[in-house]
């Protein structure tokens, strides 16, 4: 089944999600789903905010972004990191259809709690982008 997949998938957590969003909007061509678990983007929202501006997602392309409720034990970075998921969705949300975006109550910013995350991102780019890429071979 994997020989009629014609796109990639990239994913990351924490600093391999915010790299994984990076390379999947700059190779968009390249990328057709990207996975961002916990993106490590509330370090330089700046940075963030400009990235955005300059790599905008291919409308065919699937983004799956998770982050965690308790992301981090100290309340005020907590706070910014789920502020600046909430921006990266804002943006993502008007601008593709294929798209899922959740706060997990309780997540913590940890492998197990990406790990829990695995068979719904394989259900996500099952259901949305598999589908797609055989009607595209057979057309």
């Amino acid at each position: 089944i994997i020989g009629i997949v014609l796109f990639a998938t990239i994913i990351g957590s924490s600093l391999g999600a915010l790299i994984s969003l990076y390379t999947g909007l700059k190779y968009k061509d390249t990328f057709r789903v990207i996975g961002a678990f916990s993106p490590s983007t509330y370090w330089n929202q700046t940075g963030t905010e400009a990235m955005l501006k300059i790599l905008l997602p291919d409308k065919r392309q699937g983004i799956y972004m998770t982050v965690g409720s308790q992301e981090s034990q100290n309340p005020k970075t907590n706070k910014l990191i789920l502020k600046s998921t909430k921006y990266m969705h804002n943006h993502f949300k008007k601008l593709i259809t294929h798209y899922h975006y959740e706060v997990i109550p309780g997540g913590k910013h940890n492998e197990p709690f990406w790990a829990m995350q695995m068979p719904t991102f394989l259900r996500f780019i099952f259901e949305n982008h598999l589908q797609e890429s055989t009607k595209e071979k057979g057309d």
